[in-house]
C-alpha cells in the first residue's frame, strides 16, 4: 500500500534526519555579554563606527543597565525572603483546610451540628474575606453571587427555617448555579488558598 509515497516519504524522513545531524555538529561559541559588549566596542572603534562620544555614551548606558540591574536583583531577594512569611499563611491555611474537611466528615454523624459549624465557617471565613479585600480596595468583589447565597442560606437557617421558597432558592443556588460553576472554573477542593475556601 503507497510503495511510491512511502518510499518518497521515507527518502525526506532520511533528508531531514541528515541535516539534522549536520545542524548538530555545529558549535557555535560560548560568549558571555561583558565578552560580547566589549568586542562589539572594539569592532565599532576598528571600524570607526562609534566615535569616543558615542563609545563614552554606550559605555555610560551599559554602567547605568548594570546598576539597576544590581538594585532589582537586591529587591528580589528581599521580596524572596518575605515569600517565608508567605509560606507560613498557606501552611495554617492548608492546616485549616484539613481540618474543615475532618470536621465537616465527623459532623455527618451528628447532623444537627452542621448548621452551627457552618454559621462558625461563615463568621470566620466572611469578615476575614471583607478585611483582606478592602485592604486591597477589592471590597466591590464582595458582590459576587457566591457570597450572597451564603448570607440566604444564613438567613435560612436561623432566621426563616420553614419557609419553603427561601430553601427552594438555597438549594437551587448552591447546588445549580455555585455548584456547577466549580466544575466550570476549575475550583475544585484546593486545601491551600484561603480564596477557594471561601467562595
Amino acid at each position: 500500500m503507497g510503495g511510491p509515497l512511502r518510499s518518497k516519504a521515507d527518502r525526506l524522513v532520511e533528508e531531514s534526519r541528515a541535516r539534522a545531524q549536520k545542524i548538530n555538529r555545529i558549535k557555535l561559541p560560548k560568549v558571555t555579554s561583558e565578552t560580547f559588549i566589549t568586542t562589539m566596542l572594539d569592532e565599532g572603534r576598528d571600524a570607526g563606527i562609534l566615535s569616543q562620544a558615542e563609545r563614552d555614551k554606550l559605555e555610560l548606558r551599559l554602567r547605568d543597565v548594570r546598576a539597576k540591574t544590581t538594585e532589582s536583583m537586591k529587591r528580589m531577594i528581599v521580596a524572596w525572603e518575605r515569600e517565608k512569611n508567605v509560606q507560613l499563611r498557606e501552611k495554617i491555611s492548608f492546616f485549616c483546610g484539613v481540618m474543615n474537611v475532618l470536621g465537616s466528615a465527623l459532623l455527618v454523624q451528628t447532623p444537627e451540628w452542621i448548621p452551627l459549624w457552618y454559621t462558625v465557617q461563615i463568621g470566620v471565613q466572611l469578615p476575614l474575606r471583607v478585611y483582606s479585600y478592602k485592604k486591597k480596595s477589592f471590597h466591590y468583589f464582595l458582590f459576587d453571587l457566591c457570597y450572597a447565597v451564603n448570607l440566604i442560606c444564613l438567613v435560612y437557617i436561623w432566621i426563616a427555617p420553614g419557609n419553603v421558597f427561601l430553601f427552594q432558592a438555597c438549594w437551587g443556588l448552591t447546588l445549580g448555579t455555585l455548584g456547577t460553576s466549580v466544575a466550570r472554573r476549575h475550583r475544585a477542593s484546593s486545601l491551600l488558598p484561603v480564596l477557594r475556601r471561601t467562595r
